[in-house]
């Protein structure tokens, strides 16, 4: 027995409770009660039943009050005749409040049931519109429709959108197994309302007999899709109801989809404009930084080749390191583009070892070799540093590109230093020079992407080896970040995180 059909019972044996209850009060009691207020007492029974159940039982009653009253109270007793005219008025007074109170209750109960379900259905679009405000792409506003439709309207739901041939294809369904999702001739009434631009399905004049009530997606012109319902076990009254939430949930999914196609076409548009700049700053970039070594190799190799000229040993020693020179700064620079490459890779992963930070530094300046000659470089580690779980060779090109921009920026005979020491946010390392000092509001830019300061009589750069040293430190945990000099000059600094304990059986 459900809970509406328990609800009727109840109410049927408090009817009767009343009826029965009135009658032997009133019997009991004598002439307590005179004929007119027994008449008022069964009105109860009656006014309880109009405003309980249907019209019918509440006739049902007040014919039942009427029967009672008048075989029991009204002269003569225990016929159903009366003495006198006017209690055929109360008679039909006992019928009248009957069918008054059963009319009114009846429609107060359907304006209930329509303003809780107006409300219902209010909410639910308003949650749905909620939700479709955070969608990025269309099979996550797929999803969220077809179980926002589904849940509003207590039916089945499915969405069909055209494919890359634009082909009309099933998007989503709420339930896959569903006849909406199964029945391809449900995906025939689909293309037809997606070629045609009108609604189909039962309630419509176009193909009634199918299992769905499909509405188009129609924006200006386009078709963007098409949404469905099952209504195939529905009456005329909740099909005609269930068609107006479908046509109201089918006008907020428009607004919705055309909102993010419109997004999604702005941000190819701006990836690609992205794409095109980041091209042409790198063909720039790279352009400009391969320019000066390959100038210097070609006029070295020019002169070691020319049969006109004879050099010393010296001289040949001196071409042949401007020629190394020149090949290690290409060589950094194909290094800098294929990190950059490694780092922006979804599948990059560290190859994190135990490694001593004095190390680090020491294969950093072996890397250079000649390019460090005439300038001094101070060397200044803490003891006892604990070891860093790092990836060395990826620490070991930030250490590079740090001394190389220190090279390139600073004049030619001027000190480097290097110090690496214990701080309270792990071990941190710097490199400092003493070339022109980079301006305060350029303090922070200096690590972006092809971000170059221009600075006469240097070198310059590609404007990638310090983004690169960001990607790994940050990779890391860590921090960079750069700072003037006290009389002049730049300090670059980064920090490396201590890992407390070493792995159980894993040794530096």
């Amino acid at each position: 027995m459900t809970i509406e059909q328990r609800r009727k019972v109840i109410d049927y044996v408090v009817i009767l409770a009343m009826l029965l209850a009135v009658t032997m009060i009133c019997k009991a009691t004598g002439k307590f009660f005179n004929i007119t207020d027994v008449a008022m007492l069964y009105l109860l029974p009656i006014i309880y039943a109009g405003a309980r159940t249907d019209i019918w039982i509440s006739v049902a009653t007040a014919i039942a009050g009427v029967l009672l009253f008048d075989l029991l109270f009204v002269p003569p007793l225990y016929t159903i005749t009366v003495s006198d005219a006017h209690y055929v008025v109360t008679f039909a007074i006992f019928l009248l409040v009957g069918i008054t109170t059963s009319v009114i209750s009846n429609r107060l109960k359907n304006r209930t049931k329509e303003t809780e379900l107006a409300l219902g259905q209010t909410s639910a679009m308003y949650d749905l519109s909620t939700e479709l405000t955070a969608v990025s792409s269309v099979d996550e506003f797929s999803r969220i429709i077809v179980s926002g439709v589904a849940g509003a309207t207590g039916s089945d739901a499915v969405l069909y959108r055209p494919d890359g041939n634009n082909q009309l294809a099933r998007m989503a369904a709420s339930d896959p197994q569903g006849r909406l999702a199964i029945d391809r001739n449900e995906g025939g009434v689909a293309g037809w309302v997606f070629e045609h631009g009108r609604e189909a399905g039962p309630g419509t004049d176009t193909l009634p007999g199918a299992v769905g009530l499909y509405v188009p997606l129609k924006w200006e012109d386009e078709i963007l899709g098409v949404l469905g319902i099952d209504v195939s076990e529905e009456t005329d009254k909740d099909l005609a109801r269930k068609k107006s939430l479908l046509l109201a949930l089918a006008g907020l999914s428009t607004l919705a989809l055309n909102k993010l196609l419109l997004t999604m076409t702005a941000q190819h548009l701006k990836n690609l404009e992205a794409s095109e700049r980041l091209r042409g700053a790198l063909f720039d970039s790279v352009s400009h930084e391969l320019r000066t070594p390959l100038a210097s190799i070609i006029g070295a190799v020019t002169s070691l080749t020319s049969s006109n000229v004879v050099y010393t040993h010296e001289q040949i020693k001196e071409l042949l390191g401007t020629i190394n020179k020149g090949a290690a700064r290409m060589d950094r620079l194909v290094r800098n583009l294929l990190d950059t490459a490694r780092l922006e890779s979804d599948s990059f992963k560290l190859k994190t070892e135990w490694c001593d930070v004095q190390d680090v530094i020491g294969v950093t300046l072996a890397s250079f070799g000649e390019e460090l000659e005439g300038r001094p470089t101070v060397i200044n580690i803490e003891e006892d540093l604990p070891l860093l779980k790092i990836d060395f060779e990826l620490i070991v090109q930030v250490l590079v590109n740090l001394v190389d921009n220190a090279l390139k920026y600073s004049p030619a005979g001027s000190e480097i230093e290097i110090t690496a020491r214990c701080e309270a946010v792990g071990v941190v390392a710097s490199v400092e020079d003493q070339g022109p000092e980079i301006p305060t509001e350029n303090l922070d830019r200096v690590f972006d992407k092809f971000y170059r300061i221009e600075i006469p009589g240097t070198a310059g750069g590609s404007g990638l080896g310090l983004s690169i040293c960001k990607s790994i430190i940050d990779v890391h945990g860590g921090s960079i970040w750069a700072q003037t000099r006290p009389g002049g000059g730049n300090k670059f600094f980064f920090s490396l995180p201590v890992v407390e304990q070493e792995p159980e059986g894993e040794a530096p």
